[in-house]
């Protein structure tokens, strides 16, 4: 069988696994969440949203957890379990965006962190 080079080298394969790419992606997924719940503020009755918004934190508590963050991932533990209702949706609401500002100041100073490093590294 003939020798194909694939490009994965140790460097490459840690920044996959590890690297800032990943961070971005949930920071963004975090960005969205926000976006959502801001506008589930106006119109609380509004299913779809309501689905999107649980799918959203959701998604972030399985990627938090597929990374071992423990503190973003207990934060969006916390958001999943909130009740979003049209009954009790200002309330709740109130509670899900201020997780959700807490955890983008993690998922941030994560980034930061790594740009950081990169930088330094460079």
């Amino acid at each position: 069988m003939p020798y194909r080079d694939t490009g994965w080298t140790m460097d490459t394969f840690i920044e996959f696994l590890f690297g800032s790419e990943r961070v971005y992606a949930v920071s963004t997924l975090v960005e969205e969440a926000q976006r959502v719940s801001d506008r589930l503020v106006g119109s609380p009755a509004d299913p779809a949203l309501r689905r999107a918004l649980r799918q959203q934190l959701h998604d972030l508590r399985e990627r938090a957890d597929a990374n071992r963050w423990v503190r973003e991932g207990d934060i969006a533990a916390a958001l999943v379990d909130l009740p979003v209702t049209p009954n009790d949706g200002r309330l709740s609401m109130q509670q899900v965006r201020a997780g959700l500002q807490v955890l983008h100041q993690l998922v941030q100073g994560r980034l930061s962190h790594l740009i950081a490093l990169h930088q330094a590294a460079a």
